[in-house]
This record gives structure tokens, sequence and C-alpha cells, in this order.
């Protein structure tokens, strides 16, 4: 729930079979309060229902105006191995940014499938974050795919940023010699078409190495590939860093105050540019027998343009500025 404007944690439902119903938590004071919550990453839902004291009620939340992230992977960024629903890496992000994250995570999938990179282009998130590198082997199939899936989110998001995310490195590759070389020919694949795109002219690619994204003391993985709780906190708090870091978090979001203050300030201008234009050439009061130094019109100034130009969103009486 929201506790002084952050998201903190209350309980978990734990299930005992196909049909399940838990007490979350009792004995609370009359509030009114904001909750949050995380499904199960594997098991599907056929029905959910919340429960309340005979006396509280549920209403919908405000929309939030943020734009999503989505995120593309394997079985990582589905939750393999965390604990408890929330502590997946894209709902830790979720809360510690305040945004909603839409994940398309797949257990053994998660390969840049053509499919697959047409349904997440059907939305419009802030960016996109593609780390389906754990299930890209051999390297022919990056090499393949990754430009593929690139172009499939461009047709839709020509500007949109996407971050490609490397092969993070096993505890594994300390010891064994042929996975260490594995790691660096797919990661050296990616790199080679993430090269490929920006010597053409692809805009707002960004390319991450995640080699120290869950610290220096292996203890962030179950099994050497699928994260811990600690492996998720560790690589959430990586991609939020270099998300500030790449500025990729910035909502060009306009409030309805704002806009009337600016749209105004606009026909303010434009009422000032034609009296000095006007004024600009009649210095001398012509005769009847001479021209007019500018031409005199009586027409309505016409704007073309799209929802901003047309109010959306706005109140009624904004309309009172034209």
């Amino acid at each position: 729930f929201k506790n002084n404007n952050k998201w903190q944690y209350i309980n978990t439902g734990r299930t005992a079979g196909f049909n399940n119903e838990y007490r979350l938590v009792e004995n609370m004071n009359n509030k009114l309060r904001e909750y949050k919550i995380f499904l199960p990453l594997y098991d599907g839902i056929k029905k959910i229902e919340i429960g309340i004291d005979y006396s509280s009620f549920i209403q919908k939340p405000k929309k939030s105006e943020k734009k999503p992230i989505i995120f593309y992977g394997t079985s990582i960024t589905q939750g393999a191995s965390a604990s408890r629903p929330g502590m997946a890496h894209t709902n830790i992000i979720s809360r510690k940014l305040d945004r909603n994250v839409i994940n398309f995570g797949f257990s053994g999938n998660g390969r840049m499938e053509r499919p697959i990179s047409k349904l997440i282009s059907e939305s419009d998130p802030i960016f996109y974050v593609i780390e389906c590198m754990p299930n890209m082997y051999p390297p022919d199939l990056v090499t393949s795919n990754t430009i593929p899936l690139v172009d499939s989110i461009r047709a839709r998001h020509p500007k949109t940023p996407i971050v490609l995310v490397d092969l993070f490195t096993s505890p594994l590759t300390l010891l064994d010699n042929n996975m260490k070389k594995g790691t660096e020919e797919m990661n050296n694949a990616l790199k080679t078409e993430y090269n490929k795109m920006i010597d053409n002219g692809y805009d707002n690619i960004i390319y991450l190495e995640s080699d120290s994204a869950l610290g220096n003391d292996f203890e962030g993985t179950v099994d050497a590939v699928h994260f811990t709780d600690i492996g998720f906190i560790r690589y959430s708090t990586f991609l939020i860093e270099k998300f500030k870091e790449f500025n990729l978090l910035k909502d060009w979001v306009i409030s309805k105050v704002y806009y009337i203050y600016y749209m105004s300030n606009i026909f303010r201008y434009l009422v000032l540019s034609i009296f000095i234009s006007c004024n600009s050439n009649a210095s001398e009061i012509p005769s009847e027998e001479s021209e007019f130094p500018f031409t005199l019109i009586n027409e309505k100034i016409l704007f073309i343009g799209n929802s901003f130009t047309f109010y959306w969103n706005l109140p009624s009486q904004v309309e009172r500025m034209s």
C-alpha cells in the first residue's frame, strides 16, 4: 500500500490448492488508502475477489499519466525464483518509480520472436527493455533476430528508446572456460548488431553491459542463472540507475494550468506581432490617391494542429481563450 507516497509491502496471500482464501490485514484505522496487488508469476488466475469490512468501500484509483515501461525477456523477466510476486525486478521497479511496468517474460522462450515483437509494438511505452539474451543461444540467433525486433518496434514507434541488455556474467564463468567463451560470443554478437544499427542511423538504441548488475560476490542467483531476491533487488537498482543516466524517465506531460498559460501567451504574441507588423510601415499617412502600405483584410486566424489545438482533455471554459 502507499505509505507516505511510497509503496510498502504488507503481506502475501499464501496458497494451499486451487481455491484459496487468505486474510491479509485487519484492525486498521478508518482511512482511505491505495493498494497494489501483484498476482502470481507463474500460476494463472481464473477469478479473484477482494473482501473488505462491511463499513468499507473500494473505488477506482486515479489513472496514472505516466507511460509504462515494457520489458521483454525470459524466465528471469517472468520472475523465476523470486520468493513472492512483488520481488520480481519488474515489480520492484514499478514500486520504486511509481510507474506501471508491463512484463512480457516467457520461461524457456523470449528469443526476440517476431509475433511477440509485433505484440509489444501495439502499446505505447516510455521505453522498451529487451533482456532476451539468456535464451538467445547460439549467437547466430542474436544476429538474425535483433535488428528485425527493433525494426518491428520502430515501424510503430520511430523515436521510443529501446534498451538492449547483454548477457549477465554467471558465476560458472569463473571456472567453466567454455561458458566464459560462450558468454563473450553472445555479447559480441549483440554488440555487433547494435553497432550496425548505430552506423545506419538508428536513434535511441541503448546497449547495457550487465556484468556488474548483480554485484561482485555472485550471491545474486539461485542456480547460477535465475535470480534470488538479492539478485532481483540488485538488478532493479542497476537498471533504475541506468534509466536515470540515459534520461529515460522524463514524461512530456503538460498540465492543464500550464497549457492555458502557454496558449494564452501564444495568442498575446500573435496579436502583438500583427500590431507591430501593421504599424512598422505606417510612419507616413497615405493620401486618398496612394495605396495603403498594408492590405486590409477581414478574415479570421486559422489554426491547424493536433489534439492540443483542439483543447483535448481540457474543461470547456478554456474555449474562452480564443
